[in-house]
């Protein structure tokens, strides 16, 4: 049963309409044979048609079923055709049919008033050519027949066309092409709409966007698929070559240091995470300039798939307005740390230059150094550095830190001869190769060097030495406000390190008048002694232990590793050498004529000889040419004012004697030649 049940419901209405005719006719016709009391009244009729009375009612309620089933379903036919006409004329979109030619075959009235017809036939009576009388681009009507002869099917055409008084309006249709059973074209259907008004509402915001100060921008797939003025020449792009980029190149406008975090952020944003909507880009534009823009991003969708609609302001200058106000925070601490630094230190030199240095490399860094002029004026020298890495730290100090650099020198004369900074914001690889400096240049081929910045540190008029700072491989540039920075550092550096100085002269003042007055003592004791053994010499033989002995106690008042002591032979115009002390053989014996070599120089003028390098003095004496001799100082030896022998000292090649300690041999020599008058030879 339930079979029957769902067969009968799947069989249309008007079916099982007319089955229900045929079954009641049907049913009289059974009627009719059992009780045959259609017999008698119809059997005049069967006669004249030879039919039985059962067909005759059968044919009857046959005709009348079949009648009553046709009027009703011509009613019903009738209501669906008014409905759907109904639905037709007054749908709020236009419904037509078009001939290939432009003509009008069938429209609903809202085509007819869309287009500012009263009525439809009116509409059809005028237009004769629709491309011409209703396209306000008469070639987009060719442009849409070519359209479906080539796929039957446009949809969403948005097409700007012209009603009946000539005013224009937009609409969006869909077309559908009809073709005859050769496949040629016979007319066009389809359904338009007006969308003047959302036109007009998109042609203001998009005014609105195109003019504003705000860049929009909207990113799918790796790139902009759209962007207003605003947002193209935040980048240096027109719109279409913004739209133009690729991927790569899209990528390529965030700095390299936080595309990673930003294309991360873009894709937690696509993927529904929630992440704050506002961020700070840091960009690189077109012509390669640096800007930082403000950005609000949301997900959207956009042509039906998920995108990024930013908003962009550019925030360089309130930026740079925060970073310098943060700079000059940091740089009162940092100044602050200076004072308190160079306070604690004192007067310990070592300790003021340790703080400069500590201080300046961890705000310019990578690495910080202070060279100090020589006492003499001569020489630069590096006293101190910092580094912000401890172990480059200990690498510069190995390659530089015991090489002296000329006062002319071509990095650091400008700096400490004419008191002008030195600043080199980028080096190239050529200025590399050719710095004049071998340790530095080993340091450079291992840790590399971008910019280099030197100052002078000036106390008065006077230029005390340089602190200068590098950074290595990759870092940015020194500014001109770094280098101003330097030499403020430098300057309140200055005042420590004069003081500083200051006291370790004194210090060396004072211990240097120690062991001269130490040393006279001795000499006065040696005098004394030599006074009282002078008498019971008798022969030249006794004279080589108190000579030897003057000559050491010479050597380590000033602190050498080399003495020796020369007398003078009159008759023969030379000297010779009759002690010597720590040589590396015995020089006893040796000869110098007068004026040859230093002690020969000395007899002549009278006056003590500095030389630097003994080696490389031109008046060097042949006897001493492959000697180990390096720097000297030599004194004269003077008894009734007339000079009877020297005092030679020597020491690594290099040392520059004090004026202090070249006085301090003087006194030495005085009290010396008190010993040697009585035994000396040929006096």
């Amino acid at each position: 049963m339930r079979r029957v049940i769902r067969f009968v419901q799947t069989v249309p209405p008007q079916w099982l309409e007319l089955f229900l005719v045929f079954a009641a006719a049907f049913s009289c016709l059974l009627l009719t044979l059992v009780t045959g009391w259609a017999e008698a009244a119809l059997r005049p009729l069967g006669l004249t048609l030879s039919l039985r009375g059962g067909l005759y009612v059968f044919v009857l309620a046959l005709t009348v079923g079949v009648g009553i089933y046709a009027a009703r379903r011509w009613r019903e036919m009738a209501a669906l055709k008014a409905r759907y006409r109904a639905i037709f004329e007054n749908v709020p979109v236009g419904i037509f049919q078009i001939s290939v030619d432009g003509h009008f075959l069938m429209a609903n009235q809202y085509v007819a008033e869309l287009f500012g017809f009263t009525s439809v036939p009116e509409m059809m009576r005028e237009v004769q050519d629709l491309g011409r009388q209703f396209y306000a681009r008469p070639e987009e009507r060719a442009a849409l027949i070519a359209a479906l002869e080539k796929n039957d099917v446009v949809t969403n055409m948005e097409t700007q066309m012209r009603r009946r008084d000539g005013s224009l309006l937009w609409t969006l249709s869909n077309v559908r092409a009809a073709r005859d059973a050769g496949g040629a074209l016979t007319y066009f259907e389809g359904h338009v709409q007006d969308i003047t008004a959302r036109k007009e509402s998109e042609n203001l915001y998009r005014t609105l966007v195109d003019q504003s100060l705000v860049g929009v921008g909207i990113l799918q797939s790796g790139h902009y698929v759209f962007a207003n003025r605003a947002a193209a020449e935040l980048f240096g792009y027109t719109v279409a070559e913004l739209l133009a980029l690729t991927n790569e190149q899209t990528a390529a406008l965030i700095h390299a240091d936080e595309r990673a975090d930003v294309a991360a952020r873009i894709q937690d944003r696509l993927a529904g995470k929630k992440i704050p909507s506002h961020s700070i880009l840091h960009i690189v534009r077109h012509d390669r300039s640096e800007r930082w823009l403000e950005a609000n991003a949301n997900r959207i969708e956009y042509r039906g798939a998920p995108a990024i609609l930013i908003l962009l302001v550019d925030v360089t200058e309130r930026k740079r307005a925060q970073d310098e106000m943060q700079l000059t925070l940091l740089q009162t601490a940092m100044r602050q740390d200076l004072n308190t630094a160079l306070g604690r230190a004192g007067a310990d030199l070592n300790g003021v230059l340790r703080s400069v240095t500590r201080i300046v490399s961890g705000a310019l860094g990578d690495l910080c150094s202070v060279a100090l002029v020589s006492a003499d004026g001569a020489w630069v020298e590096p006293k101190a550095y910092a580094h912000i890495q401890r172990e480059r730290e200990a690498a510069f100090g190995e390659l530089l830190g015991h090489t002296r650099l000329p006062v002319d020198h071509p990095i650091l004369g400008r700096v400490v001869t004419a008191g002008e900074p030195l600043w080199i914001p980028r080096f190239t690889s050529e200025m590399i190769a050719n710095l004049p400096v071998v340790p530095l240049t080993d340091y450079v081929l291992e840790f590399g060097l971008a910019s280099y910045l030197v100052v002078p540190i000036r106390q008065g008029h006077d230029i005390l030495g340089a602190l200068g700072v590098l950074r290595e491989r990759d870092g940015a540039p020194y500014t001109l406000q770094d280098q101003i920075l330097l030499q403020e550092f430098a300057d309140r550096s200055a005042l420590a390190i004069a003081n500083a100085q200051l006291v370790a002269r004194l210090q060396t003042e004072l211990e240097a008048r120690r062991q001269a007055e130490a040393a006279l003592r001795a000499s006065v004791e040696q005098v004394e002694l030599g006074q009282t053994v002078v008498p019971a010499l008798t022969t030249p033989d006794e004279l080589p232990p108190l000579l030897d002995s003057i000559c050491e106690r010479a050597a380590r008042l000033l602190q050498t590793q080399i003495g020796g002591i020369y007398l003078c032979e009159p008759l023969q115009q030379r000297v010779r050498v009759v002690a010597n002390y720590n040589t590396s053989r015995d020089y006893r014996g040796v000869t110098l004529q007068y004026g040859e070599g230093a002690a020969g120089r000395v007899v002549v003028t009278g006056k003590p000889l500095q030389l630097a390098n003994y080696q490389t003095w031109e008046g060097r004496a042949q006897a001493y040419r492959n000697s180990e001799f390096g720097s000297v100082l030599a004194a004269p030896l003077f008894w009734q004012g007339q000079v009877i022998g020297v005092i030679a000292l020597n020491d690594a090649a290099g040392r520059v004697f004090t004026d202090r300690e070249v006085k301090l041999l003087e006194l030495f020599a005085d009290q010396a030649a008190l010993t040697v008058p009585p035994v000396a030879p040929d006096l």
